[in-house]
């Protein structure tokens, strides 16, 4: 019985191996488009030696 399981899981393992190492990589593609968004911040500028 143990036999069989060791066996089972190694065919099992071997399958993964085979269905995993494939050629196909994934990509994408850019797209040039106009920046649309933008950043609004408030605050005070103060000298370094400003008390």
């Amino acid at each position: 019985m143990l036999r069989k399981m060791k066996l089972f899981l190694q065919l099992v393992l071997v399958m993964l191996l085979f269905v995993s190492c494939t050629e196909e990589q994934e990509t994408t593609q850019p797209t040039v488009e106009n920046i649309s968004e933008s950043v609004y911040a408030s605050g005070v500028v103060k000298s370094q030696n400003q008390y």
